[in-house]
């Protein structure tokens, strides 16, 4: 019963996959990703190739690997009606349970096993590696992977969501200590290792008798398809895309500015909905902020900054591109005695400025480096950039929507 069950919600994930996957991974999408992500990696191998002796190869790795391991979500594939339907027989689900955590296991096996190739260059300047040194470390870090899963459902189920945070980060510092004593060769690893059995049983003995936190579950269900939804909503209309708005008072200096006119309408309204929508709002803020510290990153490599910048510009000005669509879900708003085109370059013009408050962000970070000629160039090759992405690539976008 429960089997079946997983069974059909798994094929109605791969169904909304394949729904929108064929509008989402277009011949242009995966074009300028491949480009793209072909001079970054190019950018990576040079600068692997220019480290020194000096350089702490074994704390990078540990951060990262350390990062890939801590993250592990469960996928329970959980509907809001969970939470009344089911509640009944949540000792009767442990089948269900098993198959979550086999499913999420298997997922994360293909990323970890991707992270691990991306930082296996680092490790190269430092140590001779074999098919089999791979191939053995691998399995060290699935069995690391599998650990972290069984903790981190084990401590789903504490009622305060406090703890769950204090889990991830003692989860992180353990794995990262053990990547860096695993790749020194040091006989710490062995305590380390017992570490991980202690944590674990801990929280297996201390949240066998305790209920599922159905409550959080599906939250995090839901949160994880948003985020899918938002992206294939870059594509096409997506009907179940959902978004949360909350006033943000020190951003009403914004709203004030707006002249009271009629002309400027849809611009009152587009800044205010997206000062207040959490969904673009952080989307601007999280790309901006990674794209700031890969920039640092790579404050080396000019090639690589520049790409990055160019990068997280077109993927910011992507995922915003739904916005315009936002008030036309509005009845009244048809009512307002504006021309439809003010709608649009209302829009285009909030648009504009997102890209540009972001370029100077990353001129800013550039300069910060001490990487003045960079700045320079990348500061008017991307105001063209926004320019034409803004007035060719975004208004023909519109254009061709509001035409069907």
């Amino acid at each position: 019963m429960w089997s079946e069950l997983w069974s059909k919600r798994v094929q109605y994930v791969w169904s909304e996959i394949r729904k929108y996957g064929r509008y989402m991974f277009n011949d242009h999408l995966v074009l300028v990703v491949f480009i793209l992500f072909g001079g970054l990696l190019f950018s990576y191998q040079q600068w692997t190739e220019t480290l020194d002796e000096n350089f702490p190869v074994i704390v990078v790795l540990a951060i990262v690997l350390a990062t890939g391991l801590t993250y592990s979500p469960i996928y329970t594939l959980f509907e809001p009606a969970d939470q009344v339907f089911l509640l009944p027989a949540e000792n009767k689900m442990r089948p269900y349970y098993l198959k979550s955590i086999q499913w999420s296991f298997i997922i994360q096996s293909y990323i970890l096993f991707f992270l691990w190739l991306f930082v296996l260059p680092m490790y190269k300047q430092i140590a001779t590696v074999s098919i089999g040194h791979f191939i053995g470390i691998l399995i060290v870090l699935l069995f690391i992977k599998g650990w972290n899963l069984f903790v981190h459902w084990n401590v789903l189920k504490l009622p305060n969501h406090t703890h769950v945070w204090i889990d991830s980060i003692v989860r992180y510092l353990i794995n990262g200590i053990f990547i860096y004593v695993l790749l020194h060769k040091s006989l710490m690893v062995i305590g380390v290792i017992l570490i991980f059995l202690l944590y674990g049983w801990y929280f297996q003995k201390s949240t066998t008798k305790l209920p599922l936190q159905w409550e959080r579950l599906i939250q995090r269900e839901e949160k994880r398809k948003m985020s899918f939804y938002r992206f294939a909503n870059l594509f096409t209309d997506v009907p179940k895309l959902k978004g949360q708005n909350k006033r943000r008072k020190w951003a009403d200096f914004f709203l004030r500015n707006v002249p009271f006119s009629t002309s400027k309408t849809y611009d009152f309204l587009f800044i205010r909905m997206f000062l207040r929508n959490n969904e673009y709002f952080y989307l601007v803020v999280r790309l901006t902020a990674i794209g700031s510290f890969l920039i640092w990153l790579f404050r080396d490599m000019v090639f690589g900054q520049m790409i990055v910048a160019v990068l997280f510009m077109y993927m910011t000005g992507l995922q915003l591109l739904p916005l315009w669509r936002y008030h036309r879900q509005v009845l009244w708003t048809f009512i307002y005695p504006v021309q439809s085109t003010v709608h649009i370059y209302s829009y285009l013009r909030l648009l504009r400025t997102i890209l540009l408050i972001q370029l100077i962000v990353f001129v800013l970070v550039l300069v910060a480096t001490g990487a003045y000629a960079v700045s320079g160039l990348v500061l008017i090759g991307q105001t063209v950039l926004i320019w034409m992405f803004v007035k060719v690539f975004a208004k023909k976008h519109v254009k061709k929507q509001e035409d069907r």
